[in-house]
């Protein structure tokens, strides 16, 4: 409840009131964190192999997203300290290759990518930045084709009776008009613009139109 009043307060601007609430919960201080690990233990101690598993797994994938999320805020805040920047690029993108994020949660690999390409814009590094904008195109073309779906994978295995009670569950979301139409207008957005000449970004740009072709009616 405070964390949905929490949004709520920083929807009205009430932003004060937000970080009050906010931060009784979740003061890096607390020892409410703990308490996952001490159920997993518990879990095995009353040899209930089979919970303790699974909620090991549920607690690294959702720290695995929470990480990547947050490191994705602290890498977009320091943009203009370039080597620091650098550094956390470096370092998220090291976590989401032993993670294969790009197949595990495609949407959280698109958004990184899409904040390196426009970090590496702002600082003229152009061959970086079409390296980046490559990755983001072939996340965005899978989820125009995939949808955007909760699962695990080969080293999460266990995820998939706990996704399902999720609203979303683990059923495709595919609107593929907006997500073609979104993807489109971030790769003409105005930050990108030193790409634009570019052959790799047109023939990236160039991907994308033959994929809405492919797929329909987007104008």
């Amino acid at each position: 409840a405070i964390i949905i009043r929490g949004a709520a307060q920083l929807q009205m601007n009430n932003i004060e009131e937000a970080i009050l609430g906010l931060e009784r919960i979740l003061d890096p201080k607390s020892m409410a964190k703990q308490g996952e690990g001490l159920l997993i233990q518990a879990y095995q101690m009353n040899n209930q192999m089979d919970k303790a598993q699974e909620l090991a797994q549920i607690s690294m994938y959702i720290n695995l997203l929470s990480l990547l999320s947050n490191g994705t805020m602290l890498f977009s805040m320091n943009f203009n300290n370039e080597r620091f920047s650098t550094e956390i690029l470096r370092r998220l993108e090291g976590i989401m290759e032993i993670f294969q994020v790009d197949k595990l949660h495609e949407n959280t690999a698109l958004i990184i990518y899409y904040q390196a390409t426009i970090f590496y814009c702002i600082h003229n590094r152009v061959e970086e930045a079409l390296r980046m904008l490559k990755k983001f195109a072939d996340c965005a073309i899978g989820i125009m084709r995939n949808g955007i779906r909760l699962h695990g994978d080969e080293f999460f295995t266990l995820l998939e009776p706990w996704l399902e009670d999720f609203d979303l569950g683990t059923a495709p979301v595919r609107n593929e008009r907006l997500v073609i139409s979104d993807i489109k207008k971030l790769l003409e957005s105005p930050p990108l613009a030193i790409l634009f000449k570019e052959e790799e970004y047109i023939r990236i740009k160039d991907s994308i139109i033959q994929e809405e072709k492919y797929h329909g009616k987007v104008k």
